[in-house]
């Protein structure tokens, strides 16, 4: 009987890491703008016209402007300017805060957010 439960348990976890997988088809699924945007999101571009440059953003490096009320700006890149990001769910976004500047309260529903706090001499 002892043996039974960890042989049940390794078998189980097997079963679950094959079930949970996705297809090798999304590899990657880059963004396809000309086909029109469906409740799955972009349709993907055939593979034979990806370019370097679906994978490839400069927008977070550079600095986003913070003169408004909270002193803070957002720079935003998603699919829509990165469309190697595409079935990926994943987005990033950098927050630039200015010497008493404020981020108001506020949540993300359905969403994980992570920090990455990089502090630069004024």
């Amino acid at each position: 009987m002892k043996i039974i439960i960890p042989i049940i348990f390794i078998i189980f976890c097997l079963l679950f890491s094959f079930s949970s997988s996705q297809p090798s088809m999304f590899d990657f699924c880059v963004a396809d703008f000309s086909a029109p945007y469906g409740p799955a999101g972009y349709s993907c571009k055939n593979p034979a016209n990806v370019t370097p440059n679906d994978f490839y953003g400069s927008g977070l490096g550079v600095p986003s402007n913070t003169a408004n009320t909270f002193k803070i700006g957002e720079t935003v890149v998603n699919v829509e300017n990165l469309p190697g990001l595409n079935s990926l769910g994943v987005s990033l976004s950098r927050l630039d805060v200015a010497v008493g500047g404020v981020v108001p309260l506020h949540t993300h529903i359905l969403t994980l957010q992570k920090f990455l706090w990089c502090y630069k001499a004024l």
